[in-house]
């Protein structure tokens, strides 16, 4: 065995410092075969194999560097490249771990040490960067998760300096897409690789998600198609071509929607109390001339709400009629009380959401008023 992993670390030794002339080959007295490549006065790096009594087996690599140097310093690299595209998996670093220690068992492992900034695993697809602070992890580009990410805390970065052309949000606007968007509950599609790789000693069956839960639970958000047809910048398109949603941006149109319809039910609630009053007026002296129609009570309202209203003896048709905010309408109540009346209007006829109604006597609108349909 001993042998095996000696010509393993020779190997090794000879691909990864084969093409300079200043790498040296030792082998020390417990076997372990140490090579020693481009000392520099001060500076060094060296690469250790490591197949000693201990009964492991591995790459220890340690750079101790000339501080004056700006060249980056690599304690181990790893790099594969093909100059045409094929089928073949290119992997630069590959770590796999198991049956260690539970919970300390790492198949790739980064560590950042000193004072320094930087990162204890950098990934990029965009070259380098200056990183401004102190991570475990940071990627430079764009990151894809397939599964579930548990994330004891989720920031957002939103300083007021990283910004420029700041605009206030149209409340007015906010609640009528809102109102457009429409909320699905799905499941994703089961997908299965074509193609099983083999890596290493290692026989990695072909990629599945059909046992993941992605696909076996259900999930709930908007259709990125449809969202892109309100609120375009709030979907991404991939290299493949599927769209996703930045949800973090729709907080501020739903908070937007949020106080445009708390406007909305103020408003309604001031009329409200005044209709009421000018109906009782008219129903005690039964003098009026004119038709008029009240704001519903209560508004909001998420069970029943009453819309009263008066109508002359003079008059022959009437109907009360309720529209969506298109103005198609939903529902007609014929109204053959004359005088003080009221209608009661039950919301298991409805959906929730924003109605119009409005009171038509001798094909002449009386008034047209909104109410608020709550869940």
């Amino acid at each position: 065995m001993k042998t095996s992993k000696f010509f393993l670390a020779l190997c090794f030794a000879t691909t990864a410092f084969s093409g300079s002339s200043l790498a040296q080959l030792k082998v020390d007295s417990i076997g372990a075969v140490i090579v020693s490549k481009g000392i520099k006065s001060s500076g060094m790096n060296y690469v250790t194999f490591t197949d000693g009594s201990s009964g492991y087996t591995g790459i220890n690599s340690m750079i101790t560097p000339n501080t004056g140097s700006s060249i980056p310093f690599v304690a181990l690299g790893g790099s594969t490249y093909s100059s045409t595209s094929n089928f073949t998996p290119s992997i630069g670093v590959y770590g796999s771990a198991g049956n260690g220690y539970s919970g300390c068992n790492y198949g790739v492992y980064g560590y950042l040490a000193g004072s320094n900034n930087g990162a204890g695993v950098f990934g990029t697809t965009r070259g380098s960067v200056i990183i401004s602070g102190k991570y475990a992890g940071y990627f430079y580009g764009d990151l894809k998760v397939t599964g579930v990410a548990t994330v004891t805390s989720l920031t957002i970065t939103s300083d007021a300096r990283l910004k420029e052309n700041i605009a206030k949000l149209k409340v007015s606007s906010a609640l009528e897409n809102v109102l457009q968007m429409n909320p699905v509950m799905y499941n994703y599609k089961r997908q299965k690789s074509s193609k099983s790789f083999g890596l290493d000693s290692l026989n990695q069956s072909a990629v599945s998600t059909e046992d993941s839960l992605l696909s076996s639970k259900k999930h709930y958000g908007l259709l990125a198609q449809e969202l892109q047809a309100i609120y375009p910048d709030l979907v991404y398109e991939d290299a493949q071509g599927y769209l996703s949603i930045d949800y973090i941006g729709l907080i501020p149109v739903l908070i937007g929607a949020i106080k445009d319809l708390k406007g909305q039910v103020e408003e309604l609630q001031n009329t409200s109390a005044v209709n009421a009053i000018s109906a009782d007026i008219k129903s005690v002296l039964g003098s009026s001339s004119e038709a008029s129609i009240s704001q519903n009570i209560p508004n909001p309202f998420s069970e029943s709400t009453v819309i009263k209203f008066y109508l002359p003896s003079s008059v022959k048709e009437a109907y009360l009629m309720i529209y969506d905010m298109q103005g198609k309408q939903l529902k007609r109540y014929d109204i053959s009380q004359r005088g003080s009346g009221a209608q009661v209007v039950s919301a298991n006829e409805f959906q929730p959401g924003l109605y119009l109604y409005g009171l038509l006597a001798d094909g002449k609108d009386v008034g047209v008023k909104r109410m608020i349909l709550t869940k």
